[in-house]
């Protein structure tokens, strides 16, 4: 049995000249390793009355001395600041989130425009016609600039294909102009022309056999859905064509079978070369965005997306999301329950960190870090002004949380109920909500 041998208790006094004096317990090791035997150190700190002074007083370090979490809350404490008394600067000047204004000598002769297009549409320019129809496609896109675009392109009708009539007579172009005449009297003058062509029938098997199928122009791309029942039904009674009903091809819509004619795919780039295009008159614009030109079909470039133009734009991605002051107990309505506040980043596609981060508040709120706070007397300030933020920023995409399903809805409805009457109207058509 291993004898235990214990040495006595000695006081410490540790002297520093930046340090308070501490008064130091120190028990002596046991000599004894072995189980059970007293812990290996133990150190009893006795405070001094120096210390129990900063302990109870506060201790401020010195600037040199902070260090951890010291050192960051601080940080922390004076960047906020900064950017709330920044926000504070900037609150009504909203010029800083335009979009770079197009250059002084902007010329369509001089000029290509090269997008990317994001979204697509059909519509129709009054007044003005093209290849006899005034439907168009929209195209809405962005430049490698980060210039907005409306490019309305002209001239396309859309067709359908009928197999020709199994008949003498149906390759002669006099009877063939009469029956456009015919179709026009019953169809409100929607009928362009009628080409010839040779293609290759999908029903059955011919081989490579090619047949003659009539490949029919519309003014009106509407008016496919008419004429395909009035064939397939056998409607029509000229020279006994098609009085038994024939099979028809036309199954895809103007937009897309437009996209599919120019070989234009989703998010490629297209170019207008310069000189084919036009630019629409200030009275005549009907969006916010910087450039609204138009082109005929025939003269756009599509670019397939690979080498040089598989690249994206600078593409202004907008991500939102609303506060609403509900009742307890009772989901937020929004003909009763006012929207408190409107969080806003918006990003360029690609870049690491967001160029604005602010919040629309109704009243005031404290400094949040890292974002601009602009306070409102009145909910109906705060949402004419975030409309206002909206047409000023031009996003290209809107995303968040269940925005399409609540955000948007609430706030559309909100403003309804607040007589805010201009809301509605801040996407890049000035006229539609």
């Amino acid at each position: 049995m291993s004898e235990k041998r214990s040495l006595p208790m000695v006081d410490v006094k540790i002297d520093d000249e930046d340090t308070p004096q501490l008064e130091k317990k120190i028990k002596r090791q046991s000599i004894d390793r072995g189980v059970g035997s007293e812990p290996v150190s133990t150190i009893e700190i006795i405070p001094s009355d120096s210390f129990r002074k900063y302990n109870s007083q506060g201790f401020k370090a010195k600037d040199t001395d902070l260090m951890g979490t010291q050192l960051e809350s601080t940080f922390e404490q004076e960047l906020s600041q900064m950017e709330h008394d920044m926000a504070d600067q900037e609150e009504h000047d909203l010029s800083s989130f335009e979009r770079k204004k197009l250059p002084t000598d902007f010329d369509p002769s001089l000029y290509d425009i090269s997008f990317q297009q994001i979204d697509a549409e059909q519509s129709v320019l009054n007044g003005i016609k093209d290849e006899n129809t005034s439907t168009v496609v929209r195209f809405f896109g962005v430049t490698s600039e980060g210039h907005s675009v409306l490019c309305n392109v002209t001239g396309f009708k859309n067709y359908l294909y009928v197999p020709a009539p199994n008949s003498s007579d149906a390759n002669d172009q006099e009877q063939i102009n009469k029956f456009v005449h015919y179709l026009n009297e019953t169809f409100d003058h929607a009928i362009d022309s009628i080409e010839v062509v040779s293609k290759q029938s999908i029903w059955g098997y011919s081989g490579d056999t090619k047949l003659p199928f009539w490949k029919i122009y519309v003014t009106y791309p509407h008016m496919v859905n008419k004429l395909r029942t009035a064939f397939e039904r056998g409607h029509l009674s000229f020279n006994s064509w098609f009085s038994n009903g024939t099979t028809t091809y036309d199954n895809i819509a103007y937009t897309l079978r437009l996209m599919v004619d120019c070989g234009i795919v989703g998010m490629s780039w297209i170019t207008l070369p310069k000189g084919k295009y036009s630019m629409i008159e200030p009275n005549n614009r009907v969006s916010s965005c910087q450039l609204e030109v138009s082109i005929n079909y025939r003269n756009l470039i599509a670019h397939p997306a690979e080498g040089d133009w598989s690249h994206t734009a600078p593409l202004r991605i907008m991500s939102f999301d609303i506060e609403c002051a509900g009742r307890i107990g009772v989901f937020p309505e929004p003909e009763y329950d006012p929207v408190i506040q409107i969080a806003n980043v918006v990003s360029i596609a690609g870049a690491k960190k967001p160029f604005i981060r602010n919040v629309f508040t109704l009243n005031t709120c404290s400094p949040i870090t890292g974002s601009m706070i602009f306070s409102h007397a009145t909910e109906e300030e705060m949402l004419s002004n975030w409309r206002n933020f909206i047409i000023k920023v031009d996003p290209d995409v809107i995303i968040g949380y269940n925005t399409t399903n609540f955000d948007i809805p609430y706030l559309l409805n909100r403003a309804k109920a607040l007589k805010v009457n201009d809301f509605p109207y801040f996407g890049r058509l000035k006229t539609v909500k």
